[in-house]
């Protein structure tokens, strides 16, 4: 995920040349029934699984049965499903920076969290110690990374520049391998906004923690549609909405 580049370093008086990583970034262009659905700009590994990811968390797709194949080719990655003339949305592109662009999203059309499936916070904080080890191989410092997880098990972790490509990346592994999202939570790196919480809906994953901060949107959605929001920062968990999925 990573490339060494030269570079001319200044300290104080003096300068040398030295080399530092740098993250890696490409575009990928993916294809639903041959039309042209977004292009992403992303970490160049796991397309196949960031493409499957972004339909099922923009709610193009529910179930991984309704992909009749995935075929990767370059930065391209076309999918067909086996209904054609299923409605597409419009062409999107997703920059690595900010997940949901400039889109707006009527987050009243967003489904509500499932129910049933309670955690507790020793698995919540192990889970995000998985993530941090995950964090420690990155030598750029700059990459996002999320994870699924059940109460026994890893699921997915993925990585990339864009904190929604990574969890959507994270998603997309899970669902090829037809994982059951009601009984998993997200595990996350990055700091969770509404677009984050709105992708985890889609998915119907009941609960998302963060290891970062989490924005006042994120937290309204979350309570609106019972979801379970956490922080986790300084071996400190903070609930904000849905305790109720949380045990000690």
């Amino acid at each position: 995920m990573n490339k060494k580049y030269s570079c001319k370093e200044i300290s104080g008086e003096k300068s040398f040349p030295c080399e530092v990583n740098l993250p890696e970034e490409s575009s990928v262009f993916v294809y639903v029934n041959g039309r042209q659905a977004a292009t992403a700009v992303v970490s160049p590994e796991l397309l196949s699984e960031y493409a499957a990811g972004y339909l099922l968390t923009e709610g193009i797709i529910k179930n991984a049965e309704e992909i009749e194949s995935v075929f990767e080719e370059g930065n391209r990655v076309s999918i067909i499903t086996l209904n054609p003339r299923k409605m597409l949305f419009t062409k999107r592109t997703v920059l690595s920076g900010c997940g949901g662009g400039t889109i707006i999203v009527d987050y009243s059309s967003i489904p509500s969290a499932p129910k049933g499936t309670s955690f507790s916070s020793k698995r919540i904080m192990e889970a995000s110690e998985i993530i941090k080890l995950y964090e420690k191989t990155d030598l750029t410092g700059e990459i996002y990374f999320a994870g699924l997880f059940t109460k026994d098990k890893t699921l997915a972790v993925a990585g990339d520049i864009g904190r929604e490509n990574a969890l959507d990346k994270a998603i997309g592994k899970a669902f090829l391998e037809k994982c059951l999202f009601p009984e998993c939570f997200a595990s996350f790196s990055g700091r969770i906004s509404a677009e984050t919480v709105r992708k985890c809906l889609f998915a119907q994953i009941p609960v998302i923690a963060t290891t970062g901060s989490v924005t006042s949107l994120a937290c309204d959605v979350a309570r609106e549609r019972n979801m379970t929001l956490i922080s986790l920062e300084e071996n400190r968990m903070c609930i904000f909405s849905g305790d109720e999925n949380i045990c000690e």
